[in-house]
């Protein structure tokens, strides 16, 4: 669809003023429009719009693999520790930061560590309890529990014990090295309130983990907001926390509109319906309008950063995959060489990207020396076909690629529905069908995503994004990460790629001390990865983020942390 044409369709959505475009519009002087204009005393309101919902606001809980999951963790809850927009380590629910210098880091000879961490003075969770120490012992067991499912078990699982010191220091006992230790981020080690939790807990896990609180206004965390409503498929409404211990946000009340369609994100964007757009709600296309229109007006802002890598994973599981010629790494090269990368990209970013030839990007120090390392394979469809050739496919009279028996080479291709998921499989699957191979084309629709094993078992291939620029996010393809059944089908490596050697060095760069190996081992990594084709790697994934004037956030974030909303509680309406 050309720009054009998306812009002639916002117009006549805006226009009609259709209720089905999006909420009503809060630019017409009410208590929702942009603070600086509003009557002294009156609450300040922001309405976002998000493409997704998440399926639960506890962090380490959330099993549903969502890309708009952590715009909504980090509304209620706090991590000890976060990234800046600019990769620096920043203590959040923490005091300080861990350090071998201040001894608050300490190794011991036989590579067991121990960490300290003390809780900022003031924490409290929602309903005023203070955040104990006790809180991340509880969530300790919890996060360790082979009956509860969690999104990983990382880094928990390296973590022996915790001593509790008293109300606000405690020590994490680490039973083997572990580079990241210093730096518990969003998902990792986050604490439970055990005063409303352990009992439910200890009574029934099931119970315990399916239970009301996690997905509606019970649900009690310890960050600058608290869910007040929650109206399924259609929005989530949060109130400030007045009590929030870096102080109440500025921003009295947020609404997440749940809208999943570009085009009306525009009108609503250009209706004043909506304020703001976080993570990959406004795709690039869709971005551009807002721009161009803003840049007109003086309405607000989009800014665009690239994020994270798009790619699509083989299903290497024979259990699984539709089509075995897949696990034929000669197969797989030969899909690789088929595709004009260079050309995808150009379509997906609407010329603003290049294409993606290994998981980092560009900006990333490892970029070029991982492309050295892994040559990108190139476009060339002779190459492709005499690969397939080598793996017994050849083409017919009629263009179609067979096996001896004459059976087609036919496979699937998935992508979940957001974004430019689906112009960007638009083009793959055309490209893969221009030297004969037959593809089907499937869009997963949102509900779709909650079931972990539909999104494990898909057959062929299956289209996604990651940011792998950190070792941690590397575990994304070790062998304990694949879903099996036994773990309720929670696990990343949804293509099943099985290489110790890969497990290997994804240990050391994950657990060793020593920055030049830890550095090796990653990049190796990456090496073993890109050389075995388990996936293919396409372009890259941006953010536009809208930002009506006069509003001070969102903006840019690490593309090594999700989430747009990591600063939220520094959000606020200024006059323009």
């Amino acid at each position: 669809m050309s720009r054009v044409t998306v812009l002639l369709m916002v117009l006549l959505a805006v226009a009609c003023g259709s209720p089905a475009s999006g909420p009503r519009s809060a630019s017409s002087g009410d208590a929702a429009s942009a603070g600086g204009d509003r009557a002294p005393g009156q609450p300040s309101r922001l309405a976002v719009a998000i493409a997704q919902e998440t399926g639960g606001l506890a962090t380490k809980l959330d099993t549903i693999a969502t890309s708009y999951a952590a715009e909504y963790h980090f509304m209620t809850n706090s991590p000890l520790t976060l990234l800046d927009a600019h990769d620096a380590v920043l203590p959040r629910l923490a005091q300080g930061l861990v350090s071998q210098d201040d001894g608050t880091w300490r190794i011991d000879p036989d590579g067991t560590m121990r960490t300290t961490w003390t809780i900022r003075s003031g924490a409290l969770w929602h309903d005023g309890s203070p955040v104990t120490a006790a809180d991340f012992a509880f969530a300790l067991r919890v996060y360790q529990d082979p009956e509860i499912s969690v999104v990983t078990r990382e880094p928990e699982q390296l973590i022996d014990h915790i001593d509790i010191l008293d109300d606000r220091a405690f020590v994490v006992a680490w039973s083997r090295p572990y580079a990241q230790a210093d730096r518990l981020g969003p998902g990792q080690l986050e604490p439970l309130p055990e005063h409303l939790l352990a009992e439910s807990y200890e009574r029934d896990r099931a119970v315990f983990q399916s239970s009301p609180f996690w997905t509606g206004p019970a649900y009690v965390g310890n960050g600058p907001y608290q869910l007040t409503q929650w109206e399924q498929g259609v929005q989530l409404i949060f109130r400030a926390f007045d009590r929030y211990y870096l102080g109440k946000p500025s921003i009295d009340e947020i609404t997440f509109h749940v809208i999943s369609d570009p085009n009306t994100v525009v009108a609503n964007l250009l209706s004043g319906s909506i304020d703001a757009t976080v993570g990959i709600t406004l795709p690039p296309s869709a971005g551009a309008i807002v721009r161009e229109t803003w840049d007109r007006t003086g309405d607000g802002r989009v800014l665009t950063f690239p994020t994270s890598t798009r790619f699509a994973r083989f299903q290497l599981d024979p259990a699984r995959s539709g089509q075995p010629a897949l696990l034929d790494k000669r197969v797989r090269q030969a899909v690789v060489h088929a595709l004009d990368r260079d050309t995808i990209a150009g379509g997906v970013s609407m010329g603003m990207l290049p294409a993606a030839l290994n998981l980092l990007i560009p900006e990333n120090q490892y970029y070029e020396r991982v492309r050295q390392l892994a040559p990108p394979l190139s476009y060339d469809r002779s190459r492709a076909l005499a690969l397939l050739g080598d793996a017994g496919w050849t083409r017919s009279p009629n263009g179609a690629v067979v096996g001896p028996d004459g059976q087609p080479l036919s496979f699937e291709i998935r992508t979940p529905r957001a974004g430019d998921n689906e112009p960007q499989m638009n083009l793959v699957a055309s490209d893969l069908r221009a030297i004969g191979i037959d593809v089907t084309e499937t869009l997963i629709p949102a509900p779709r995503l909650k079931d972990l094993e539909y999104m494990s078992l898909f057959p062929g291939l299956y289209a996604t994004a990651g940011v792998y620029d950190d070792p941690t996010a590397m575990e994304n393809f070790t062998a304990d990460q694949c879903p099996r059944a036994d773990a309720r089908f929670v696990g990343k490596n949804v293509g099943c790629w099985i290489n110790t050697e890969y497990d290997r060095l994804v240990q050391v760069a994950t657990t060793s001390l020593d920055d030049r190996e830890r550095t090796n081992a990653f990049l190796h990594a990456h090496r073993l990865l890109m050389d075995d084709v388990a996936i293919v790697t396409l372009t890259y994934v941006t953010e536009n983020i809208a930002s009506r004037a006069g509003l001070a956030g969102p903006g840019p974030r690490s593309p090594a942390q999700k989430g747009n909303t990591w600063d939220v509680h520094t959000w606020r309406w200024t006059r323009a």
